[in-house]
């Protein structure tokens, strides 16, 4: 994420944000005034929001009309700290297309991110771990298998027929482990993966074996590490005995013992180990550079808003039938 995107919409304050605010002057500390004016839903100090400029904000960001006049408040707050920090001129701030205001102070939090320091060890691990994908992925492996769901309240003759059923999955798969190890994995083209004909093999022979009246799910599986953690984007965990199990299979058709899991007794065959990809930690902290960078920034942000509201909320006024006029914005294009 560059910090262009920061300055333009991350941090929440959009281009249109500032450049519907209503012409107002400086920001200054007398008390509002409390008078109605046609339109107006809230006033931040001297300066007034009304409903049409709530309206062209809903719908420029596609929010409701409510979080559209927060945003609105928002902006207000963050050009009167743009002038109190002397980031801004009091002229600049009766100009309400210059949204040079909120870039300034937004570049200022950047500039205050950068002073703070490199990326830290904690910050380059929280960041590794949510992106560990695609920066410290471990080694990971691709396999098919077969298990023997046993019910929880199984009886000593019914574990000892899914051991049997499972004993005899393991016997017919046999000749898939040499399929695979004749065979290469298929490649990926275009988004799709070729067919695996020793993943066929093994589903194939797993599914001619008698199950009796228990039952058996054979299944092609994705990439998982040996801690059991699965090649996706979004989080999945894999039983830490069956990934453990089939981190110690070395080679294309290699195929597991009978083992069993939380779910059953299972039957393994790799089909592929997946190489890790894991770049060095320094390296890494360059490359997490600009993002932690923004997180920080957007982060004093936030803190920033929180002070100012609490610092400046006697500035703020919403007027009595604000919520009846806000409801009323119509928000079409």
């Amino acid at each position: 994420m560059s910090h262009e995107l920061l300055l333009a919409g991350c941090l929440g304050i959009a281009a249109c944000g500032l450049g519907c605010r209503d012409e107002g002057s400086p920001p200054g500390d007398p008390p509002p005034s409390t008078q109605r004016l046609e339109g107006v839903v809230a006033r931040v100090g001297d300066a007034t929001i009304t409903a049409a400029a709530v309206a062209r904000v809903a719908v420029a960001q596609g929010v409701s009309p409510q979080l559209a006049l927060e945003k609105q408040i928002d902006d207000e707050l963050f050009a009167r700290e743009a002038h109190e920090r002397g980031l801004v001129s009091a002229g600049a701030l009766q100009n309400r297309r210059n949204i040079l205001l909120s870039r300034r102070l937004l570049r200022a939090l950047l500039d205050e991110a950068e002073r703070a320091g490199p990326v830290t060890d904690t910050e380059l691990d929280e960041v590794s771990s949510r992106r560990w994908l695609e920066l410290d992925r471990p080694e990971a492996f691709r396999t098919v298998h077969a298990v023997v769901q046993i019910p929880e309240d199984a009886d000593p003759a019914t574990r000892a027929k899914a051991t049997r059923i499972a004993e005899a999955i393991r016997a017919a798969v046999v000749p898939s482990g040499d399929i695979a190890r004749q065979d290469p994995p298929p490649e990926t083209q275009r988004g799709a993966q070729n067919p695996d004909t020793a993943q066929k093999a093994f589903l194939d022979a797993a599914a001619s074996v008698a199950t009796e009246d228990l039952k058996v799910t054979a299944e092609a599986l994705s990439p998982v590490t040996a801690s059991g953690r699965v090649l996706r984007p979004e989080p999945q965990q894999f039983d830490i005995a069956f990934s453990g199990a089939v981190a110690k299979l070395e080679a294309r058709g290699d195929i597991t013992g009978v083992f069993p899991s939380a779910h059953g007794l299972h039957v393994a065959m790799l089909l592929e180990r997946v190489p890790a990809s894991v770049f060095p930690r320094e390296e890494r902290r360059r490359m997490v550079h600009e993002e932690v960078m923004t997180a920080r920034a957007r982060t004093a942000h936030l803190a920033l808003m929180e002070g100012l509201r609490r610092q400046h909320g006697n500035l703020v006024r919403i007027v009595d039938d604000a919520d009846a006029s806000v409801a009323l914005v119509k928000i079409e294009p």
